[in-house]
């Protein structure tokens, strides 16, 4: 067996490229189960997040493969070849991982349609300019196992760019809806940007796999608690979450508005489970065009939702509900409407 000398101790060369790459095989072969076992988030962000790891557990692969390269002398066999493909692959994998990335943002924020075929054929020129000119070094050549860049070495990284800027402009849009989800995305473009600085310009090893190992994996956490803090239907914050901040909120003076759909019975009757969903969806909508500007919405019970003000005053609170008011006329449904002010203990 191959064996390298490390800090005077003799390691196994396939045992040393596994610890190379321990968070990476690790926190991917972990977070495949923790993703295909939840039943709380999406589907198909859970379907995105299993690829995304499944994805860089081979990034993880081809990385150590390359590092075992490294150690053979020039007469391996195609070691030149070998070399320049698995970059090509690597770097192929990682824009397949911030395209899922992508998508897992896109179930919860659509991009616009031209967005997401734009995103997908620049995903499918840059693979193929990888692999097509991984053998004439324009991108990327080895010169004594060092990675030298090529003419059009620029390429790849303008690909990474453009991801990392669909990515800040979803932020933009989701942040006021969901501020614990931006974060985690922010978290991600910054992550990212870090590791690719660092991988190619100071040529560093394993940055890129491994820190979107972990940053991904932060994000699926994130993700997870947050559905348990929502409600399934209308992604409102639920009844937990309402009376959570109520506690924390107890030596604050707030002001409650609760509004309850009265009609409900009525689309159960007439349109089943379907019409019960759409009239429910239906109102939360138009609550979070009046009032998310002023405070936090609640479905707290069935027919029943809150919206918890801090700082508005109570005539935009009125404001705010008239307007609701008005808008809620214009459909079939009826509401009954209440305001509480709560005085700090």
């Amino acid at each position: 067996m191959l064996k390298i000398r490390y800090m005077n101790i003799t390691i196994p060369i396939g045992q040393y490229i596994f610890v190379a790459n321990f968070e990476t095989f690790s926190i991917s072969f972990i977070m495949v189960f923790a993703v295909f076992l939840n039943k709380i988030i999406h589907k198909k962000q859970l379907r995105y997040f299993g690829e995304s790891f499944i994805c860089l557990f081979l990034c993880g692969v081809i990385e150590s493969f390359l590092f075992y390269l490294s150690f053979q002398n020039d007469e391996f066999p195609h070691k030149n070849v070998l070399q320049n493909f698995s970059t090509a692959l690597l770097l192929s994998g990682w824009q397949i991982i911030l395209c899922a990335i992508l998508e897992i943002i896109n179930v919860t924020k659509p991009f616009k349609r031209f967005h997401r075929i734009s995103f997908y054929i620049l995903l499918g020129i840059s693979i193929t300019l990888n692999l097509l000119t991984c053998a004439n070094g324009l991108i990327f050549s080895y010169q004594d196992n060092i990675l030298q860049l090529g003419p059009i070495w620029f390429l790849p990284l303008i690909t990474i760019i453009i991801y990392v800027v669909l990515m800040i402009l979803s932020l933009s849009f989701n942040f006021k809806k969901n501020i614990w989800d931006s974060i985690s995305i922010l978290f991600i473009i910054i992550v990212t940007i870090l590791a690719t600085s660092l991988q190619f310009a100071l040529h560093q090893d394993f940055l890129i796999t491994n820190a979107l190992t972990i940053a991904l994996a932060f994000y699926f956490t994130c993700l997870h608690v947050q559905y348990f803090r929502h409600d399934n239907l209308t992604m409102l914050h639920n009844r937990k979450t309402y009376f959570l901040d109520l506690k924390k909120l107890s030596k604050t003076d707030v002001t409650i508005v609760t509004i309850q759909i009265t009609n409900l019975d009525f689309f159960i009757n007439t349109s089943g489970v379907d019409g019960y969903e759409m009239a429910i969806i239906s109102v939360a909508n138009q609550m979070q065009y009046a009032f998310e500007k002023i405070g936090r919405i609640y479905r707290t019970r069935t027919n029943e939702m809150k919206v918890l003000c801090l700082k508005p005053t109570q005539e935009e609170v009125s404001c705010a509900l008239d307007f609701f008011k008005k808008n809620i006329e214009k459909t079939s449904y009826m509401v009954h409407c209440d305001i509480e002010h709560r005085s700090a203990r």
